[in-house]
């Protein structure tokens, strides 16, 4: 529903960036690589290449590990990268809209991936049960 929002005001002209924060920001941006920007100038590279993500993270899903949360690490990764995908094909880009710290545009399917990366490595640093 933000994403919807955030693109209503974009086209009425009236939304460049909205600051909840000092660490928040909600920027519009449409990001036709993959993160931070690489592949930026091929765009079914960038197509290819989540598809190939996608595709490796659903095999490992069909692992079934011991342990729930090593699945719900990857469901979190899958999720974020199917959502990614469909809107890379339909868009032919990933609306990006979270600016934190001013570091990175990015959006909820970006974070959904980013807790699953981050999740995954440490059940597997700290030798978890799988």
């Amino acid at each position: 529903m933000l994403k919807i929002f955030i693109i209503i005001c974009a086209v009425i002209g009236e939304f460049a960036a909205l600051s909840l924060a000092k660490i928040l920001n909600l920027n519009l941006s449409f990001n036709y690589g993959i993160s931070f920007g690489i592949f930026n100038n091929f765009k079914y590279a960038a197509l290819v290449l989540s598809g190939l993500s996608l595709i490796i993270i659903l095999c490992c899903v069909m692992i079934k590990f011991k342990n729930y949360k090593i699945n719900l690490a990857l469901a979190l990764m899958a999720g974020g990268a199917a959502a990614n995908f469909i809107e890379r094909v339909y868009l032919g880009y990933v609306i990006d809209y979270i600016n934190i710290f001013d570091l990175n545009v990015l959006n909820l399917a970006d974070i959904e991936i980013m807790s699953g990366c981050l999740t995954a490595l440490y059940l597997f640093y700290m030798r978890k049960d799988f």
